[in-house]
C-alpha cells in the first residue's frame, strides 16, 4: 500500500503520497485538499486507491506542453507561498498559453526555436496555425506569459524530467 500524508499550510489541507517515477524510484506527489482535514484524508485514500488499482506512471515522452503547464501550477504555484492574484494570474496565462498550438506539442519535441515562433506570435501578431488573426500582446501579458514558461520549464527540468541524450534545447 502507498504511504501518504495530509498537511495543513494557511487555511488549506493539502495531501501527499509517494508514487513510483519511471525509473522505479518513490517520488512524493502533493495535491491540495480542501480547508476540512477529514474530507482531504478522503481524497488521500481515494487517490491512494486509484493509484494501487492503476499502478499509474508518468512517461515523459506523452507529456505535453500544456500538461507541463497543468502540473507547474498543482504541484509548484498552488502549494507556494505567492498571493492569490498571482496564482489566478498564473492559471489564466496558462489556459491562453493551451489555446496556441504550443499547449499540444510534445515537450520531447519542443525547441528554442519552438518558443522563439510563438513568443514572436504574441509580441508582433499574426495568423496562427489554424488561420486564426493573434493580435499583438501587451507588455504587461508578455511578461506574464514569459515567468509561466520559465517558471515552468525551470522547475520541470531541474527536478522532474529525465535527463537524456534526447533532452530538447529549452
Amino acid at each position: 500500500m502507498a504511504k501518504g500524508s495530509v498537511r495543513k499550510k494557511g487555511k488549506k489541507w493539502y495531501y501527499r503520497f509517494y508514487v513510483e517515477n519511471e525509473s522505479g524510484n518513490l517520488v512524493q506527489k502533493e495535491y491540495a485538499g480542501t480547508e476540512s482535514k477529514s474530507e482531504t484524508e478522503a481524497l488521500l485514500r481515494k487517490a491512494m486507491e486509484d493509484y494501487e488499482a492503476k499502478k499509474f506512471v508518468a512517461r515523459s515522452e506523452n507529456v505535453t506542453v500544456g500538461d507541463l503547464l497543468d502540473m507547474w501550477i498543482e504541484e509548484d504555484v498552488k502549494p507556494g507561498n505567492l498571493s492569490n492574484g498571482t496564482v489566478m494570474a498564473y492559471q489564466g496565462a496558462v489556459g491562453r498559453i493551451k489555446q496556441f498550438p504550443i499547449g499540444s506539442r510534445k515537450l520531447k519535441n519542443v525547441t528554442s526555436e519552438h518558443l522563439q515562433a510563438f513568443f514572436d506570435l504574441l509580441s508582433f501578431g499574426g495568423t496562427n496555425a489554424d488561420g486564426t488573426e493573434v493580435k499583438p500582446h501587451s507588455r504587461g501579458y508578455m511578461r506574464q506569459f514569459s515567468a509561466v514558461m520559465q517558471g515552468a520549464f525551470f522547475v520541470r527540468t531541474r527536478n522532474y524530467l529525465p535527463i537524456t541524450n534526447s533532452t530538447p534545447r529549452v
